[in-house]
């Protein structure tokens, strides 16, 4: 009998073309491993050097502005990959526009933010979020040229480029930390300089970028008809999605304080690691399942092969349950009460492979689905952080978290296949 190698083992297994998602998925998670090596590191820093009250408020911060993304309109990035893919270069350059001017709408916020802190007499906040108005939108208005190389199938050099600009943040950031601690800088002061060292390096990475890449498209460059509205749809539908996201650390922040925000930080920071590597092997299938509609066997098939798939991940998920402790108590010895949080919080992702489907319902351009999909579980979701943190503290926090991912594995599956 012919002998199998690993990757035709898996092939077999899975019934699916894993040498593909190997070699995209490669470059993907060579990037998410340099990633989780920075972010480590980070933590690691942010543990030892910052006190959890300065780590809790840069937290806050954060969590505000993701909830404000909706103004970035997300759903855009999904339209750039997939019209990227069929051939519509310029979509990407018309839809980046548009991402980018209405990421001003988060400046807005956080000017905003900044002037209700004032009047709170809070200055650590205020000041914190006036530092992030000016770079805001060059974070989260120009970051989508990650799309345009996922639909253009360019992994490694998407990957070679997010490497560079995390090293260049890694050290941004570092040398924030080495600041604080060396100078024994004020919570007031500190923050704010944790917010300008995130903000600055990857707004002015993301314009060379963005630059570079509207030099590779001719300027008349078509657009896909009919791209654009529909990916203002996905944006408009994935508001609750977005605002479920990052709720949970504005309420934690309200109920608990910033100390509590900092240990739930550290409590998610790993599993949600494992799930960006879990992403980017799932936007691998994005330009595929741009490109193909499903016939009913066809989705009968694919829901047999991500139930396979499951089975892997929920593999992976176990084993970091059992070294959970170990690597906080190695790496994050003041945050050990995260443990059992951090270890519930990832069986979360035990059918993290179920959102391909999601992406599936995205690709065949049904907004009635996306909506019903969108609304429904971030609806579960932040109905469940409403009630449950208040009663329960943090683990309310990670019991609604988990709740709303299983319910977006299960609505994601039944929206597929009926």
């Amino acid at each position: 009998m012919m002998h199998l190698t690993p990757i035709k083992k898996l092939e077999r297994f899975l019934s699916t073309d894993t040498t593909y998602l190997a070699r995209g998925s490669f470059w993907m998670s060579l990037g998410s491993i340099v990633n989780m090596g920075i972010a480590l590191l980070l933590s690691i820093a942010y543990a030892r050097y910052i006190p959890k009250e300065t780590y809790g408020s840069y937290r806050y911060v954060f969590s505000l502005l993701g909830a404000a993304g909706i103004f970035a309109l997300p759903g855009m990035a999904v339209i750039i990959t997939q019209s990227v893919a069929r051939g519509f270069l310029g979509t990407y350059r018309r839809a980046n526009r548009i991402i980018f001017y209405g990421s001003i709408g988060i400046s807005i916020i956080s000017v905003g933010a900044s002037i209700f802190f004032f009047q709170q007499n809070n200055l650590t906040l205020a000041i914190a979020f006036l530092a992030s108005a000016i770079g805001t939108p060059f974070v989260e208005g120009l970051g989508n040229w990650k799309g345009y190389y996922d639909g253009m199938k360019a992994f490694k050099r998407k990957t070679m480029l997010n490497i560079k600009i995390k090293i260049f943040y890694g050290i941004s950031m570092l040398s924030a930390i080495f600041c604080i601690w060396f100078f024994y800088l004020p919570p007031t002061i500190a923050t704010a300089l944790l917010v300008s060292a995130y903000v600055i390096p990857l707004g002015i990475a993301n314009i060379f970028v963005v630059r570079r890449t509207f030099r590779e498209i001719p300027t008349d460059a078509p657009v896909e008809p009919g791209a654009i509205p529909y990916g203002v749809h996905l944006s408009l539908a994935s508001v609750p999605t977005t605002i479920a996201s990052y709720i949970d650390g504005l309420i934690v922040f309200h109920y608990l304080g910033p100390v509590a925000l900092a240990t739930y930080s550290f409590a998610t920071a790993i599993p949600d690691q494992i799930k960006v590597i879990l992403i980017n092997i799932a936007n691998t299938t994005t330009p595929k399942l741009a490109q193909r509609e499903f016939t009913i066997e066809q989705k009968k098939d694919l829901a047999k092969k991500l139930f396979r798939a499951s089975a892997l991940t929920a593999l992976a998920i176990l084993g970091y349950i059992i070294v959970a402790p170990l690597i906080y108590t190695i790496f994050f010895n003041r945050y050990t009460d995260a443990i059992a949080y951090s270890q519930v919080f990832a069986v979360s992702l035990a059918l993290f492979p179920f959102g391909i489907f999601g992406n599936a319902i995205r690709a065949e351009g049904n907004i009635t689905k996306n909506y019903i999909l969108d609304s429904t579980v971030s609806g579960i979701q932040i109905v469940a952080l409403i009630m449950l943190i208040p009663w329960y503290g943090l683990w309310g926090a990670v019991w609604a978290r988990v709740t709303g991912r299983f319910a977006n594995n299960f609505f994601s599956y039944v929206l597929f296949r009926y």
